[in-house]
Order: structure tokens, then sequence, then C-alpha cells
């Protein structure tokens, strides 16, 4: 996909969901995690940073929240 593509799918569908899902195969011709992967890559190496700023700001700042949260899921169950 392109990052344009990426950055109007985001736009359209902030949260994931069953819709966003069915969007990306009818319109684009992929799945959820081939999406995914390809955001987490625009993410990574900052042309989504480059190109929309605000939403990529928004969109680690989730990743980082999401991380943190698994990360004291592990240690709740270690304990």
């Amino acid at each position: 996909m392109e990052l344009e593509q990426i950055i109007d799918v985001e736009h359209r569908f902030p949260r994931h969901s069953n819709r966003k899902s069915e969007y990306l195969r009818r319109t684009h011709g992929v799945s959820a995690r081939r999406y995914y992967y390809e955001l987490g890559r625009a993410l990574d190496n900052g042309s989504m940073e480059r190109v929309e700023p605000v939403l990529a700001h928004h969109l680690m700042g989730l990743r980082e929240r999401r991380a943190e949260a698994q990360e004291e899921r592990r240690r709740l169950r270690a304990a």
C-alpha cells in the first residue's frame, strides 16, 4: 500500500474495527495484518512523520501505550 492510502484509511477509520478490515479487503485487497505491517513500516522509517506528523505521533503514542500495557501484564503473570 502507498503511504497516502494508509493515511486515508487512518483518517476514515481511526480505530480498528470490522468495518476497517472489510474496507481494506474490499478497497485495497489487503488483509488487516498486512495493512498493520505496512503502517508499522511507515512509522518506523519516518515517512509517515514527514508527511503527517500529528497522526504519526498519535499512532506512535498508541503503540507505546500498548507495549507498556503488555509488559505490565507479563510482569503480573510472572509474579
